[in-house]
């Protein structure tokens, strides 16, 4: 097994072998940097850009609005895990109804097929674990996601309210489950 190497702050080298965990200090690093930024997430890949699959721990805060989208490529099946934190994975109808709301803590995987509208809202401030397949060549920034026209686009106002609306919806169908 290669010892890990501290670069930056980050655990460098997706190719070696490696065990994270809910109490990993690199937790803590994703989202003091996911703090730090407009979005308020951030994104550390596990992968190399060729590869067939993308794996990423993605620290999100809840201020942070994930635009819905689908992957219309049939390898593209994402899943996500908790390592840390508490988020809600939310299924979406062609129309943009919340069709499905599914609360994600630790020891819980989703998967979401490809051609799934959907979105991660973090309902504390949380990391996910996160796979997306990928054809041949790896991820391409043109073909990775489609974006319905119901929902409104990243870092606008609209996008603030919207959020805001979603999170009050599942706090409903968490409470009506």
């Amino acid at each position: 097994m290669a010892v890990e190497k501290k670069t930056e702050g980050v655990v460098s080298s997706p190719r070696e072998v490696r065990v994270i965990d809910e109490h990993d200090t690199e937790l803590d690093f994703l989202l003091t940097v996911a703090a730090s930024t407009p979005r308020k997430r951030f994104i550390k890949p596990l992968h190399e850009p060729w590869e067939h699959e993308n794996r990423m721990l993605n620290a999100v805060l809840p201020e942070s609005y994930i635009r819905p989208h689908q992957h219309s490529n049939p390898h593209s099946v994402e899943t996500v895990q908790a390592l840390r934190g508490i988020f809600n994975v939310v299924i979406f109808d062609n129309q943009g109804k919340i069709s499905e709301s599914i609360q994600v803590a630790s020891r819980k995987i989703v998967i979401i097929p490809s051609e799934i509208w959907h979105t991660v809202i973090a309902r504390t401030p949380c990391v996910l674990y996160e796979t997306i397949g990928h054809d041949e060549g790896g991820y391409d920034p043109k073909t990775h996601k489609t974006f319905p026209a119901w929902a409104p686009m990243e870092g606008t106002k609209e996008a603030s309210n919207y959020l805001e609306e979603l999170k009050a919806r599942i706090v409903l169908l968490d409470v009506g489950s």
